[in-house]
């Protein structure tokens, strides 16, 4: 079944690619490299199948080697960050690693309250649930509330 549907694939981008030579108007392009998304969805193909078929590729290829286009335009790379030249921004080490250990204490001293919410929350429950039970009349067993 793979196959057919890469037979497929191969056979509507040939039969795209043949009507723009026969017509004269060449696959969308921006002048120097094809416009692969553009031309997947005029062959109503996808990027799965444009990567997971290396024949499709090779095809789109070709073809923008014949009309003087690269395949696909390279993207750029953002220039990496430098660290600061002047060490005056920089946080002393000492500073640094007190902070981290307010930071952890403050962290420990928060979990322990989450807990402790918790716990006081199902306590608040339990006592609703016994006043609930007093107002009704019934009686209540030692040790079960």
């Amino acid at each position: 079944m793979s196959h057919s549907k890469k037979a497929e694939a191969l056979r509507v981008l040939g039969s795209l690619i043949e009507a723009a030579e026969v017509t004269g108007k060449p696959l969308p392009n921006d002048g120097t490299s094809l416009q692969l998304g553009q031309i997947l969805t005029l062959s109503g193909l996808s990027r799965q199948q444009l990567s997971r078929y290396p024949e499709v590729k090779e095809m789109l290829s070709e073809y923008a080697t014949t009309q003087g286009l690269s395949y696909s335009r390279q993207g750029r790379v953002a220039a990496e960050e430098t660290a600061p030249s002047d060490n005056t921004q920089m946080v002393p080490l000492a500073r640094l690693q007190e902070v981290s250990l307010r930071l952890s204490a403050t962290e420990r001293k928060n979990a322990e309250l989450k807990a402790e919410n918790a716990s006081l929350r199902a306590q608040l429950f339990r006592a609703d649930e016994t006043a609930e039970l007093i107002a009704l009349g019934g009686r209540i067993a030692p040790g079960k509330a």
